[in-house]
Order: structure tokens, then sequence, then C-alpha cells
């Protein structure tokens, strides 16, 4: 018997957009001719039966069965072909993609084809297996998508199998040579179905931020941002080309957000002029999977003009009110409350005319995203004891913000329906289960009942 190698194939799928019908029950073709040799001891009906029982098992994959209605295979050849056709130990997705084609299998016994001899019979079977990929052509980023096309597909691969049979004892038993015979109908099986996102149908659109029309005059940092409409699972990383030569690769990252960004500064390996503004040249951001797809390329262009001023940040921040558990979590040159309003009265103390609150953690260079959680308790008294953790009033990942003039940071705000009087309290960690126990920094602020205008 020529064994069974499984060609390893990794590949994502392309299929058919063809729809499709349900496969049909098994039907055996009548004789119309009463030409066949038949034993004298035995009619046809009994070969009919033996070759039901194994068409049938070739089915449904039955191994264990199929070794059983086989004559002369050896301990080793047996359990290589149950193995082969075992889908129990297969990852999910290939596994789930596999019995779908061995569900769509549906097989007619030719009555008129058998051929009896003494202890030697023969009879012709053909088999159909549902052929997805033929047809128009779409790509395919999940297992459940593809499995539905093979159940509903109409296109057909058709194989006609001339099975031998000997009579052993009271039973007719196949040969093994018959196993051979499967291999083109049992072809699915030689191959690994794997399925990765089709990320870049998820992208709404990309924009370089901080860009004047998609271009760069005086910039310490380029940050492409790709805006996605849901949350597609995918490890992603990108890559930085100046005038067609790399620069810079980043670490891989699990992505499951709406916005994916690019940043590129010195610290990353951009040269810079004597001013620190990176050179002119025309740069190029690719975002790639995992895989080595591409998911999208922007281009730029940085130009330098020395005698204009450095951008300056439009937002009036004032100094730290916080507590820092562990300050080795993220490279921090400073921290305190936004003065959105102009309502910041002191430090950590807000007007009760205030509309939008905000925390920033300044940071000297790259930090890793981090968790925050923001709680607040009502009344000119409140008290941090009567904080309920269960209930934060906004909550989620930070990431780092760099902006046009090279600073960076972690920047929370909110802007409640209705501004109250209160405390609000703030909690920067790790992750989510760190917030109560073992957060990196911890700030309050107090909404008092005093008006801005009071203190301007």
């Amino acid at each position: 018997m020529r064994k069974f190698v499984a060609a390893i194939i990794s590949f994502v799928l392309i299929f058919s957009m063809t729809s499709c019908s349900k496969a049909e029950p098994q039907e055996i073709i009548k004789s119309k001719s009463e030409s066949q040799e038949v034993n004298s001891k035995s009619g046809p009906q009994d070969i009919i039966n033996a070759v039901d029982v194994y068409a049938r098992s070739v089915q449904h994959l039955d191994g264990e069965r199929l070794v059983n209605l086989t004559k002369g295979l050896d301990d080793r050849a047996s359990a290589r072909f149950k193995d082969h056709l075992d889908l129990s130990n297969l990852k999910y997705d290939d596994a789930l993609v596999k019995r779908a084609f061995a569900e769509s299998i549906t097989y007619t016994i030719d009555e008129s084809s058998i051929k009896v001899s003494g202890k030697n019979a023969s009879c012709n079977v053909t088999f159909s297996i549902a052929n997805p990929d033929k047809g128009p052509k779409k790509l395919v980023d999940n297992a459940d998508a593809y499995v539905q096309r093979i159940k509903d597909c109409q296109e057909k691969d058709t194989f006609t199998l001339t099975f031998a049979f000997e009579k052993d004892g009271g039973r007719w038993l196949a040969s093994k040579d018959n196993l051979d015979l499967l291999e083109d109908l049992y072809s699915f099986l030689d191959a690994i179905y794997e399925f990765v996102p089709n990320t870049e149908k998820y992208i709404t659109g990309t924009s370089w931020l901080y860009s004047n029309k998609g271009n760069y005059e005086n910039c310490y940092v380029i940050e492409l941002d790709l805006w996605f409409d849901e949350h597609p699972e995918a490890i992603l990383y990108y890559t930085v080309s100046k005038d067609g030569t790399e620069l810079y690769k980043s670490n891989k990252t699990s992505f499951k957000d709406k916005l994916f960004r690019a940043t590129f500064f010195k610290d990353q390996g951009a040269k810079t002029t004597d001013k620190g503004y990176i050179e002119t040249g025309n740069y190029s951001i690719k975002v790639i999977r995992d895989d080595g797809h591409q998911v999208a390329e922007e281009s730029t262009y940085v130009a330098v003009d020395d005698k204009k001023a450095p951008p300056v940040i439009s937002k009036t921040w004032k100094g730290p009110s916080t507590t820092i558990s562990d300050p080795s979590f993220a490279p921090i040159a400073s921290t305190g409350w936004w003065n959105y309003d102009k309502t910041l009265i002191s430090d950590g103390v807000y007007a009760k005319d205030t509309k939008k609150i905000g925390f920033a953690v300044k940071l000297l260079n790259s930090a890793p995203d981090v968790y925050y959680a923001l709680y607040f308790i009502p009344g000119e008294n409140a008290d941090i004891k009567d904080l309920d953790y269960s209930k934060p009033v906004s909550e989620g990942k930070v990431s780092q913000a760099i902006y046009p003039d090279g600073t960076s940071y972690y920047n929370i705000d909110y802007a409640p329906q209705t501004t109250e009087l209160g405390m609000y309290v703030l909690f920067i960690a790790k992750d989510k289960a760190a917030i109560k126990d073992s957060p990196y920094i911890t700030a309050k602020c107090k909404v008092i009942d005093q008006d801005s205008k009071t203190f301007n």
C-alpha cells in the first residue's frame, strides 16, 4: 500500500462565492443487465452489501472499520492509515474544515459494474465531494465562513473508483490496494487549514497625526494612525523607511483595538538636525501582520526650515498632584491636572463651572500601555473611604501620546454630563486587576463650590 504522507501546506484560503446545495442521499444504480459474472454460491446482493458498508466507511472517515474490512494489512500499515483519518488531534479550525469536507462526501454504487469470479469481485463506486475553490474567489479569514461554503457548495469533484474484494470465509473483504485509490478523494486531509483575520477590511481610514495635509515640517515625531470600525484580533508590527531604506522595525504587538499607532522619532533611530527636527526626506510606514501580510502602507514628506519657531502644545498644564507608588513602570518626568477650561484654581482643585477634567503623566521616552480607572465620590465632604471600586465613571487602556514638539504623555480626560461637587480619584496600574491593590499612581482632585471667575 502506498503510504499516506501529508504534504503540510499552510495557506490563507481562497474560496468560491458560488452558492451551493446540500449533499444527496446515497444511491445504488440498479442493474439493467444480467451479464455480470456471478459466483454460483453467492449472488450479487451480498457483494452490494459489502461495497455499501465499505463505501459508507470511506465517506465517514471510519479508519477503524476500513481496516477491519480490509484484507492483508499489517499492524503498522493499519495504525498509519487510521491515524491519517483521525481528526481528534488536529487544531480546532483544521479539524472543523476537514470534518465539513468529509460530511460533503456522497457516493453511488454502480451495480451494473459488479464482476464476480470465484472468490474475487469488483465494483465501481463514484464519490463526489464539495470543491468550494471552483468559480469566483474571495478571501476567507475564518473557519466558520469556509465551512459554510463547503456545506452550501454545488461545485463537486467526482471520483469513480473500482474497488476489489476477496471472499474470506463467510464474508467479502476489501483489497488493501483499494486504500491507494482514496488518495485524491482524501486530498483535503493532506493540507493544514489555517485562517488569518483579513485585518485590512476593517480599516476605515488612515492619517498622519499633526501633519499638514499629510506632510510634516519641523517635526520631532511622525505618526501614522490606522482607524478600524471593529476590533480585529491580529499580531501587528510596522517598519519605517526613508527614501527607500528601512530605518526601523517595531516589536510585534497583539492588537485588538480601533486605533493602531505607528510612530517614529529620535529614540527609534530617526536622524535629526541640530535643533532636534527629523531630517528632510520621504518617509514610508508599512503595517504588517506577523505572517508577513502587509495591512497598510502610507508615505509622508518631512521638511525642515530652521528659521521657523518650533511648534508648541496648545494645552495649559499645571504641576504634580499625585502619589507615585511604583516609579519604575515608566520614565516619568512629572504629573499633574490639565487646566482645559481655565477652571483649575490650584493643584488638584477645580471650580464648579469645570466642564472637563484631565490628568497627565509627562514621560521622558517610550513607555508601555497602562490601565486607568477614575472614580467620583459626590459631596463637599467626600472621603476616599467611601470609594466603591466596582463603579468607575471611566476606565480603560492608556497609550503614550507623542506630540509634534517631541514631548509625550499619558493623558486621561473626563467630561461629566453634569459637574457635581465632590472628589475624583484616579488610579493608574499595570492592568484592571491591579487597580485596587497595587496601582502605580493614585491622584485626587476636588470640585468645590466656587466659580472660576472668582479667582481669574
